[in-house]
């Protein structure tokens, strides 16, 4: 019925071998997830394991901190024949706050003293933080100039093996009678997590911000977390401001932020009538006509600087050296030796706008105790550091230990800056003018700026009160970081850039208080030891 033509006969045995091929390849198939699987489920367990030793190793760190901070009668009577091994061991790991942590630990040895903090942390290790009893503790903490370094280790508790975690945490004494690291009327930045973004292993590429010490914005806050960062890693004291824009914050961070309803304009008046009335009534005028040297002088007297007559818009240049202090006219200058004011500090008006240095790459040394207040525009065209603190600035080598720098490295140098020998003072006021920070032009990626003293921009007539960076967008050029500010005493203004010239070059902003309160006397200052920060490895 079916001509051969048109059909032909299918061959016998192909519909077996067909299924045969599937069932092995979806065999293969099911058994590759199936590994997948297998190895994902036990990577997943690895890393929760090792998360869970990385808590447990901080809270031993955190643990043994506490015993620091309540117990002052510790000694240094012990020694650790495992510290070479320790150093090895993190010595042997990347990373930029692996690297300064390094720098530490490099300054011990088995022969360093030590206080063995074990037994104090095993009689803890029965708690749910320290592990239930699953482990047992090597903890020991080195004197390392103001602070102490803890070092931590961990073992199974049955079989005695070494766990391979590590960690290392830092205690010091801080002193918390400051200024407020920074008061604003007013300020539109958002305020996020100082962290690395980029860069080279010892030129990290830093951006986000970090307030270190108490805050007074009286205006709106904003600030920017992140799902694991909190509000006390951006500003480490308190803020008071009118609003802050994090949901909940009363309740979620009891006592960091205080809501503040008064007028803004004045509460800024009275600080700034606090920072006028430092200077004596007593005065006395010197006009730059001549050169003047002041090798003594009378600290209840405040001397006012004038241009002689006819320039109605003067401008002087100040320089701060190991010499002192000069403050030029033309070829007149008014002189004032360190050794004048290693004792006393001199109290300076002067009338008229004032560039202080002459490179902003350089660094100008504060040596001695200076008040000054000029009446016109600040241009700080410099890096203006305390002569006890310019090892902080530039190493030796070209490079600043402080700019540029992660957050748990910055906590570390901050809190050696605090715990310095406080022989230089600068307050530095702009009065009816703005304080205007130049980082000046640059082909590479000089975006470092560093001020430090009490550093004022006071609204007076309506003129003036802002902090202002006038030619940062030169800054920002090269692969290297971004431009930062690193402002180290205290800093006070109505407003900070109102121009907006910063909102996409200054990447980042560290701001210490590190300035006397001028209430407080030395006599008086009480410190208190803090866990300043820790890693785990």
């Amino acid at each position: 019925m079916f001509s051969y033509h048109h059909f032909k006969p299918r061959n016998k045995g192909f519909a077996l071998p067909l299924t045969m091929i599937l069932l092995i390849f979806g065999t293969l198939i099911l058994l590759a997830v199936g590994t997948q699987l297998n190895r994902t489920a036990n990577e997943l367990n690895s890393f929760k394991i090792v998360s869970e030793k990385q808590t447990i190793l901080e809270n031993a760190i955190e643990a043994a901190g506490y015993i620091l901070v309540e117990n002052n009668s510790l000694e240094l009577s012990s020694t650790w024949d495992g510290i070479e091994y320790f150093k090895q061991k993190i010595g042997n790991r990347s990373g930029i706050e692996t690297y300064y942590w390094v720098q530490y630990l490099n300054q011990l040895t088995p022969e360093t003293p030590c206080i063995d903090l074990s037994s104090y942390i095993n009689a803890l290790s029965n708690d749910p933080a320290l592990g239930n009893g699953k482990y047992a503790f090597d903890v020991y903490a080195y004197e390392i100039g103001n602070k102490y370094l803890v070092t931590a280790t961990l073992k199974d508790s049955e079989s005695g093996e070494p766990v391979s975690k590590a960690g290392a945490g830092l205690v010091a004494d801080v002193i918390d009678v400051y200024l407020p690291a920074v008061r604003f009327a007013a300020s539109d930045r958002i305020f996020s997590v100082m962290r690395k973004v980029g860069g080279g292993k010892r030129n990290p590429k830093i951006v986000g911000d970090l307030i270190y010490g108490k805050a007074i914005i009286l205006d709106d806050v904003n600030i920017l977390l992140t799902d694991s960062s909190t509000p006390g890693e951006i500003i480490t004291g308190t803020l008071t401001a009118k609003s802050v824009s994090i949901e909940n914050v009363e309740e979620l961070y009891p006592g960091w932020y205080h809501h503040i309803s008064e007028d803004p304009y004045t509460i800024y008046q009275k600080w700034k009538q606090e920072y006028l009335d430092t200077f004596p009534a007593s005065s006395i005028e010197i006009t730059l006509d001549e050169n003047h040297n002041v090798p003594s002088f009378d600290p209840d007297v405040t001397f006012i600087i004038t241009a002689p007559d006819g320039d109605p818009s003067p401008e002087f240049n100040v320089f701060f050296d190991t010499d002192g202090l000069r403050i030029e006219y033309g070829p007149k200058a008014f002189t004032v030796p360190s050794s004048a004011v290693s004792e006393n500090m001199i109290n300076i008006k002067v009338m008229g706008d004032a560039i202080i240095g002459d490179d902003p790459h350089k660094i100008s040394p504060v040596t001695g105790k200076y008040n000054i207040a000029v009446y016109g525009d600040v241009y700080i065209n410099t890096n203006i550091s305390y002569n006890y603190l310019v090892d902080y600035v530039n190493n030796g080598k070209g490079g600043s230990l402080v700019a540029n720098k992660t957050k748990n490295v910055s906590i570390s140098l901050i809190s050696d800056m605090l715990n310095g020998s406080w022989e230089d003072v600068l307050s530095l006021a702009a009065v009816g003018g703005d304080l205007k920070i130049l980082f000046g032009n640059s082909r590479r990626t000089h975006g470092n700026k560093t001020i430090m003293g009490n550093l004022l921009s006071l609204k007076d007539g309506g003129k003036g009160g802002d902090v202002a960076f006038p030619d940062i967008q030169n800054a920002v050029k090269g692969k290297g970081h971004s431009p930062q500010l690193f402002a180290f005493g205290a800093l006070t203004s109505y407003t900070f850039d109102k121009d907006h010239y910063t909102t996409d070059a200054l990447k980042s902003i560290v701001a210490v208080a590190g300035y006397i309160d001028p209430s407080q006397s030395l006599d008086s200052l009480n410190s208190s030891r803090r866990i300043i920060g820790m890693m785990t490895w």
